[in-house]
């Protein structure tokens, strides 16, 4: 996992301001914590966010086919952006990954006929991401109350402190450190590489792609009320 100290030393190596091998004294880390905390506010102004995968368990009810989430949801807890496919529902101490194919959309949603069935485990989540609440509804839905590892994205807005562990989504890391290396090279005078540079941009820019698709609020309820003519493996309908 990802500490701001470990994103701040690569970056002053990668703006060689440290050498290899190199450890900062406390002056030097204080300045890259208040170096990085404040890139992350300037890319807020670019509608650029960035997300920190953190998990969190609850029980879920049996014979409940939906929990909300968020401040005084079923989970309270912050509301998420984006459920994660690494979710998992546990029995019997072992996890069952929901996995990134067990996130389904409106349409799969839509498409499952009988959404009573009940099981011990459910393996499909449709995660409805609203203004205040998100609603995550299971299918099958679970026979008994099951533990529930909610693996979410929530926006970080800032690094707290120098060692705190964040587990980042993929691309986020890189894109963190390139990027910081330049805000060091200006401000200590020295030059970053033009291969440092064009990976300072690339990995920007694919965390920027990235955004793009993280859900915003909906309102299912127009879709659930017309016919759904598709094709759904999770619904073993044909077209």
């Amino acid at each position: 996992m990802a500490t701001a100290l470990s994103m701040i030393t690569r970056a002053m190596r990668i703006a060689r301001v440290i050498g290899k091998g190199e450890t900062l004294d406390d002056d030097e880390a204080a300045d890259g914590l208040t170096a990085l905390n404040s890139m992350l506010d300037s890319w807020e102004t670019e509608r650029l966010s960035v997300y920190q995968i953190t998990e969190e368990s609850f029980t879920w009810s049996g014979a409940s086919q939906s929990r909300t989430v968020g401040s005084g949801g079923n989970f309270a807890t912050t509301k998420p952006v984006r459920v994660d496919g690494s979710s998992a529902f546990v029995s019997n101490s072992i996890d069952y990954s929901i996995g990134d194919r067990g996130i389904i959309d409106v349409s799969a949603w839509a498409a499952i006929p009988d959404k009573t069935t009940q099981s011990t485990i459910p393996w499909l989540i449709y995660p409805e991401y609203g203004p205040v609440l998100a609603t995550l509804y299971a299918y099958p839905i679970p026979s008994a109350s099951i533990t529930f590892k909610l693996r979410s994205w929530k926006a970080l807005q800032s690094f707290s402190a120098l060692t705190t562990e964040l587990s980042l989504p993929q691309g986020y890391e890189r894109a963190i450190t390139f990027n910081l290396a330049i805000e060091y090279g200006e401000e200590y005078g020295t030059t970053v590489s033009p291969n440092a540079q064009r990976i300072a941009f690339i990995s920007k820019r694919n965390i920027q792609r990235i955004n793009t698709d993280v859900p915003g609020m909906t309102s299912e309820a127009a879709y659930l009320n017309t016919q759904n003519w598709s094709g759904n493996v999770y619904a073993d309908i044909a077209p």
